[in-house]
């Protein structure tokens, strides 16, 4: 994520920059000074707006991960019950109050 976002931050800043001295290159009159004001404008939040979808994007990747860790563990099958009826013994074992071997 940070070497994506400095490498980005790098690139529109060159683009940035390469925008500048064009506009500071060309003859006065071909580009209207309102115009080349409003670009300079719109490049100074460049930046600022490729991080934010950057980071909207990594947060949503991170969201969808967290909702499928939730169905996959929806999915599990359940445990079984802690006591199961069919299985109990009989109300009198043990008999002696000690368990035998033959007795399992």
């Amino acid at each position: 994520m940070e070497w994506l976002c400095f490498r980005l931050d790098m690139l529109s800043s060159l683009t940035f920059s390469f925008s500048l001295v064009f506009l500071i290159s060309i003859p006065t009159g071909v580009i209207d000074s309102n115009l080349a004001g409003l670009a300079v404008t719109y490049g100074l939040n460049l930046n600022t707006l490729q991080a934010w979808v950057i980071w909207t994007l990594c947060n949503l990747e991170n969201k969808i991960i967290s909702v499928e860790r939730i169905l996959q563990y929806a999915s599990f099958p359940s445990e079984p019950p802690l006591v199961i009826e069919s299985n109990q013994p009989e109300q009198s074992w043990p008999s002696r109050r000690e368990v035998d071997i033959h007795d399992l």
